[in-house]
């Protein structure tokens, strides 16, 4: 079976963009928009609201490639990508030739089929955050 890798652009609450790789999109996007464990610190304090681009790779190289790549553009050259993802390869020649393939119409919602807020949810489930008592630091 053909293991494919995702390089992803999340559009925050307060505009900005976050850029992330995984191989499993469910279960990141999940993570990010829950902050559950694994989530990002960028997101905990910046909440998703939209899936802005999501790419698909052949290889985890590749996609950690296309990710450090992405990081490095400018918020002009990021959103041109999100307009047109054709314009990878002007913006990465580097990777030129590679298998990299938006995903067109992709939404958050295509990967979290029961979108709730994160308190909602856990009030829902019934779940319960446990209280985590820290060890006083010990003074040197």
């Amino acid at each position: 079976m053909d293991k494919r890798h995702y390089v992803y652009l999340l559009r925050c609450a307060d505009g900005s963009l976050y850029t992330g790789m995984t191989p499993d999109i469910a279960r990141r996007l999940r993570q990010h928009v829950e902050h559950l464990a694994g989530c990002a610190k960028y997101t905990r304090s910046h909440p998703v609201t939209a899936l802005a681009l999501l790419l698909t790779t052949d290889t985890a190289t590749t996609a950690r490639q296309l990710e450090a790549r992405i990081k490095r553009l400018t918020r002009a050259q990021k959103d041109a990508l999100i307009a047109d993802p054709a314009k990878i390869a002007d913006l990465c020649p580097a990777l030129a030739g590679a298998d990299i393939r938006p995903v067109p119409g992709a939404a958050l919602a295509d990967y979290l089929p029961n979108t709730e807020k994160p308190a909602d949810a856990q009030a829902s489930a019934g779940f319960v955050l446990p209280v985590v008592q820290r060890r006083p630091r010990s003074s040197r």
